[in-house]
């Protein structure tokens, strides 16, 4: 059982200000898409499409048990986002718990999008909506536990404040006295 509730509803549209491009399919067509993947591949479920297709504005927490369809759920989520919201890929970040969890989110968000891409030939679309599907990046995408994205960022940032002073690394330091974040392994 799936509980769907919302956890805001902030317009996303200011927050993300350029984020959002153009939109490539409508929500007809993209579950005409995911249809004409193969038989391997099912439509989210009515409690799954609940959350898939919610206004793309709105912040969504999702609770679920084990083995009913998290994963799938936040997979369609993000997709329906790029394709059908306009979304950059760029401006969507999914997160899970563990990193066993991320690796299997972000294999379904690869594989599972570039299956749609690869299926649009066979439904009837204007061949600019195709060239517009294969010009998406899906690798932009952001996905990890949410201390491996933390680190991530803190790590980046901390590149990019080395090449403007030391003192602003300095700063970092002080602020998260655990740095570096990958301290060695001593063995006795």
């Amino acid at each position: 059982m799936t509980h769907l509730a919302e956890a805001g509803s902030k317009n996303r549209d200011s927050d993300f200000g350029t984020q959002r491009e153009t939109v490539v399919l409508s929500q007809e067509n993209f579950l005409r898409l995911i249809k004409a993947v193969g038989s391997d591949f099912y439509p989210p479920d009515d409690e799954q499409a609940e959350a898939v297709f919610s206004d793309p504005r709105t912040d969504l927490f999702i609770v679920a048990g084990p083995g009913t369809g998290k994963t799938s759920c936040l997979s369609f989520r993000a997709l329906y986002l790029i394709f059908v919201a306009g979304f950059a890929p760029r401006s969507i970040m999914a997160t899970t718990f563990t990193k066993k969890a991320a690796a299997e989110l972000r294999s379904r968000l690869l594989g599972w999008g570039y299956r749609l891409i690869d299926a649009a030939s066979k439904i009837d679309l204007p061949p600019s909506t195709l060239e517009s599907l294969k010009a998406i990046d899906l690798n932009q995408i952001l996905t990890g536990t949410i201390d491996g994205l933390a680190e991530n960022s803190l790590y980046t940032h901390t590149h990019l404040a080395k090449k403007v002073s030391q003192g602003g690394v300095a700063k970092l330091r002080y602020i998260f006295p655990i740095w570096p974040p990958r301290p060695r392994l001593h063995r006795r």
